[in-house]
């Protein structure tokens, strides 16, 4: 019930929710290619709950979308993509960047060590044993890290793929 509201709430706020959920959705189906079914069908379950409650809202998004008051909207370049991953790691500064430049060094350490901190937890930790877990629903390793890399990498290069292949949304 959680990861339904959680999610129809993400989808009604933004339409980059679209693309979060693509990325789980995403994770999913590799792990049915893996031969791990377990919750693929409680999966599709939820998918089809989220589709049911956000349903009232597709007429909208797709006004919106084929509206011409996002015309300011700029098909994003290769270069442009390149610039959000730089500015994602914290290497290239924004455009709209607020800090005053002597707090730009501050925060992309601080995210430079969360980063770090993130990746040490990711690569240490085991599955849980948390009562009622089985091998079948438990994530391993591997599939931790695909998954964060699916959430990392999916949402932007769907947009931007979109973007380049009809509506500008990036």
């Amino acid at each position: 019930a959680c990861y339904v509201l959680a999610s129809v709430a993400l989808l009604y706020t933004h339409t980059f929710g679209l693309m979060v959920l693509l990325a789980q959705s995403g994770f999913m189906a590799c792990r049915l290619l893996r031969g791990r079914s377990a919750g693929v069908l409680l999966w599709i379950g939820l998918q089809g709950i989220v589709a049911l409650l956000y349903a009232p809202w597709i007429p909208v998004l797709l006004g919106q979308v084929g509206s011409p008051a996002h015309s300011w909207i700029l098909r994003p370049s290769t270069a442009t993509l390149v610039d959000t991953i730089l500015i994602f790691l914290s290497i290239a500064k924004p455009p709209w960047a607020y800090p005053p430049p002597d707090w730009t060094n501050i925060l992309i350490a601080f995210f430079a060590i969360a980063a770090v901190l993130v990746a040490v937890a990711l690569a240490r930790s085991r599955p849980s044993a948390d009562v009622g877990s089985d091998a079948a629903t438990t994530l391993n390793r591997s599939e931790r890290v695909l998954f964060l890399g699916l959430w990392l990498v999916l949402p932007i290069a769907a947009a931007w793929l979109i973007s380049r292949a009809s509506v500008p949304v990036y």
